[in-house]
């Protein structure tokens, strides 16, 4: 069975404490895909990235509504998971240990204009440490029956440059 996208949205920003793409899911899809591409861009903090459901109000949801899991592949050292229960955001997408440090990857967020169905998310990242790569590997799911029109990537201090693409996909 073929896959084919469509593009449908894009974001980019420079020196950014968050990065949110709005209207980008409709009737249309069941499934996105979103690429991105970033750098931390903070002095020297390391931080966090994570992302945010935004609701057909234009709210970011920062309620205790996730559920999430990771897996890191680390090349240097054992593999590491992480899970929780009733967070306010979905798992930490990448992370960057330094400036000028870079991440990448994709997500996929399933069902997310279904208002009768949870909203799910899965995605493959990598991020660059100091001495190496880690891979990781991402689930969660939204644990409330609602519309969802969009997203945002945010982090807890410092700031990045990147750019966000979404994509539907048949």
């Amino acid at each position: 069975m073929a896959t084919n996208f469509e593009f449908i949205k894009s974001a980019s920003g420079s020196s950014v404490g968050s990065l949110s793409l709005t209207n980008c899911f409709s009737e249309v899809y069941d499934v996105y895909k979103i690429t991105f591409d970033i750098t931390n861009s903070s002095e020297s903090s390391a931080i966090d990235f994570f992302i945010r459901l935004i609701d057909s109000a234009g709210n970011v949801i920062s309620a205790s509504e996730y559920d999430r899991a990771n897996f890191n592949l680390n090349s240097n050292s054992s593999f590491g998971s992480f899970h929780t229960t009733n967070s306010d955001k979905f798992n930490s997408h990448t992370q960057l240990s330094s400036a000028s440090n870079s991440a990448g990857g994709l997500s996929y967020i399933i069902n997310p204009f279904d208002a009768e169905n949870y909203t799910f998310h899965m995605a493959q990242t990598f991020f660059e440490n100091t001495d190496h790569i880690v891979p990781k590997k991402i689930i969660g799911v939204h644990k409330v029956e609602e519309q969802i029109t969009g997203f945002s990537y945010i982090i807890g201090t410092g700031t990045f440059t990147g750019s966000i693409n979404v994509y539907g996909m048949r």
